[in-house]
């Protein structure tokens, strides 16, 4: 499922050696959390994983 939204990024964790984790506030969603793979990369391309709580 594809979401389209804003959000406020409250902040961002170094994960491993190349991935995030961005704890954001989306207001449909509430407080939410992404691991964003390879987010110390410079590639076109990012995977959102993300997570409740």
């Amino acid at each position: 499922m594809i979401i389209s939204s804003s959000a406020i990024v409250l902040s961002k964790l170094k994960y491993r050696d190349n991935d995030l984790i961005i704890k954001l506030f989306v207001r449909e969603l509430g407080l939410t959390s992404f691991i964003v793979r390879g987010g110390l990369k410079r590639i076109k391309q990012i995977i959102f994983n993300s997570f409740h709580y």
